[in-house]
């Protein structure tokens, strides 16, 4: 009974509520990132792998094929990305998995 009445003495501000119902992020899609680094800047996993901080082409592939790199390695793949394509944040590909 006492969390009952706890629960029910808890207010959110309605302005919290839509803030939350508002973000819709969505995770970058690396795969198209690569793929578009591979066709316009000749940039093989080799290449990429040599300029990011990982250890091998095999990490690049494998976000080729759909992977998820750690964040920093992620963060730097962007700033990568757009160095190279002279693109802002606003033109980052983005997953939609919510789509139908």
């Amino acid at each position: 009974m006492g969390i009952y009445i706890e629960l029910n003495n808890f207010e959110v501000s309605k302005r919290l509520i839509f803030i939350k119902t508002a973000i819709k992020y969505k995770a970058p899609d690396y795969s198209t990132m690569i793929q578009e680094l591979r066709d316009s800047h000749d940039m093989t996993a080799e290449k990429i792998a040599f300029i990011l901080p990982v250890s091998g082409a095999s990490s690049v592939s494998e976000w080729a094929r759909g992977g998820i790199p750690h964040y920093e390695v992620g963060e730097a793949l962007l700033e990568l990305w757009k160095t190279l394509t002279n693109k802002t944040d606003e033109d980052i590909p983005r997953l939609d998995r919510w789509s139908v």
